[in-house]
């Protein structure tokens, strides 16, 4: 108790001491003028230390998520186009853009060939070394290679047009003359149609911006496209090899419980010529589970065995795209200078 009240001594005396004795305080306290003039200072100073850090950092542009969006449907269905990579070396001014597309004027599963593609790139604050570079690749993707992009480029545009022509945009018909003359006629309400129809467009734009939250930043090397499109091959190559392997590994497993099934079908076989009544029916019931469980299985080998012809199907493209990159015939488009646009 007595260490408390001399605590309590101590606070005041250092109270009236330093803060109420304070010779500033007490002038403070006495000229209301001067305390409201201080006060003023200090928030006038927080306000320019505000403005000042404002007007000197690096301006903050927002895109939308509409803007920036990395699935773009053409509206004439024609296809889809999927931005699945954005990757910045500041370093060297390389940005690497990988695309995954998909054809819908097949009937089978494939993408869009890229000599229907066209590609043109807007900058918003570009170099005069600015290009791009589009490489198509096997498993329906196309990586474009922008160089020269400045450590400020804050965004830049790609329109992709899709040449690839539609079933519906192509009339094979034959058309009565009657017809045709007959302003009123179901021709004139055809034509209408047809033309509706090819006001759809063909034309995709994807945005990428500097501070975009699916940008990486990662050195990339100053390749050629030659020795870019090789890498990537033999990447996809390597990845499809080591699916294989997989597949093969699991039929080997799957082989090895069918194996292990058909043994205890053996035996629930020899056990039944010797049951009768109730256990009979629940021995046959549990010979009927057994047969399920091969029959499971061998089908998930027969899709196995599918999926690896499929694999290795594509893995002969991809060596014989790689022997074409080496012989010179490999089908690179061409290098397209970028256009500078406010957006």
């Amino acid at each position: 108790m007595d260490n408390n009240q001399k605590n309590n001594d101590v606070l005041d005396v250092f109270v009236e001491k330093h803060i109420v004795g304070n010779k500033i305080v007490q002038t403070l306290k006495r000229r209301a003028i001067l305390r409201k003039f201080l006060t003023f200072l200090v928030l006038i100073s927080v306000w320019l230390f505000l403005l000042v850090n404002a007007y000197l950092s690096p301006q903050r542009v927002a895109y939308t998520e509409a803007q920036l969006a990395t699935t773009r449907d053409f509206e004439n269905e024609s296809g889809r186009i999927m931005l699945t990579k954005q990757i910045y070396s500041e370093k060297n001014g390389i940005l690497l853009l990988e695309f995954e597309t998909s054809d819908y004027t097949s009937s089978i599963a494939k993408g869009i060939s890229a000599k229907n593609l066209e590609w043109i790139l807007f900058a918003k604050n570009q170099s005069p070394d600015t290009k791009m570079e589009v490489i198509p690749l096997a498993n329906h993707k196309i990586d474009v290679i922008v160089k020269g992009v400045p450590k400020d480029f804050e965004a830049i545009a790609i329109n992709i047009t899709n040449k690839t022509v539609v079933n519906d945009d192509v009339d094979v018909g034959i058309e009565e003359y009657n017809d045709v003359t007959s302003s009123e006629s179901k021709y004139a309400t055809k034509e209408k149609k047809k033309k509706d129809a090819s006001e759809l467009s063909n034309e995709v734009q994807f945005m990428v911006a500097e501070q975009g939250e699916k940008i990486k930043r990662t050195y990339l090397q100053d390749l050629s496209r030659e020795t870019f499109a090789l890498n990537a091959f033999e990447e996809e190559k390597n990845f499809q090899n080591k699916q294989i392997e997989k597949l093969q590994k699991a039929i080997e497993r799957l082989e090895g419980s069918i194996a292990e099934n058909k043994s205890t079908l053996a035996d629930l076989e020899r056990s039944g010529q010797y049951l009768v009544g109730s256990n009979l029916t629940e021995n046959q019931e549990k010979i009927e589970n057994v047969e399920k469980e091969i029959d499971g299985k061998q089908t998930k080998i027969n899709q196995a065995k599918d999926n690896i012809v499929t694999l290795q199907n594509a893995v002969e493209a991809l060596e014989h795209s790689m022997q074409e990159v080496h012989d010179g015939t490999y089908q690179f488009n061409a290098p397209i200078t970028s256009v500078e646009m406010d957006f």
